[in-house]
């Protein structure tokens, strides 16, 4: 479990971080990480300037417990980063909103079926799917404003 919950930082941290994020406050003017890979054209590549030494500037474990199962091993997609927020899906069927500076988790959405796949922001927008085959549309405040049934 320990193990999972220091990947899980270094996930969070490492979105952060290549984000624009390198410590509690993001620099005027730093770039969007809004979908899988950085852009549409998934360079993988930020136009900020990140310099070491890099340091964490939070972390969150996000399992929830049970008293009688202990904590589960959900895994988390790989982040998407927009207007200081984390978007971020979880195998256990939450989608999550989180603070990127503070790491407060913000809201989470309940999507009835597992996140794997990462999520994407544009505009006012964030998508993300579920294995369930639904492509679900959020708004900002994770209120949901349609879902398309992908499945064939």
């Amino acid at each position: 479990m320990k193990k999972y919950v220091l990947r899980l930082a270094a996930l969070i941290a490492a979105g952060a971080v290549l984000a624009g994020c390198g410590g509690v406050k993001f620099p005027a003017g730093s770039s969007e990480w809004s979908s899988f890979m950085h852009d549409d054209a998934r360079t993988n590549l930020s136009p900020d300037k990140v310099s070491p030494p890099l340091d964490s500037a939070w972390t969150k474990d996000l399992s929830a417990f049970n008293l009688f199962k202990g904590y589960p091993k959900y895994q988390l997609s790989s982040p998407a980063l927009s207007n200081g927020v984390l978007y971020v899906g979880s195998t256990d069927s939450s989608f999550y909103a989180i603070d990127a500076s503070k790491g407060k988790v913000l809201w989470s959405f309940d999507a009835h079926a597992p996140l794997e796949a990462p999520p994407a922001v544009a505009g006012d927008n964030v998508y993300f799917g579920s294995s369930d085959g639904y492509l679900r549309c959020v708004d900002r405040s994770g209120k949901l404003l349609w879902k398309f049934a992908a499945l064939s």
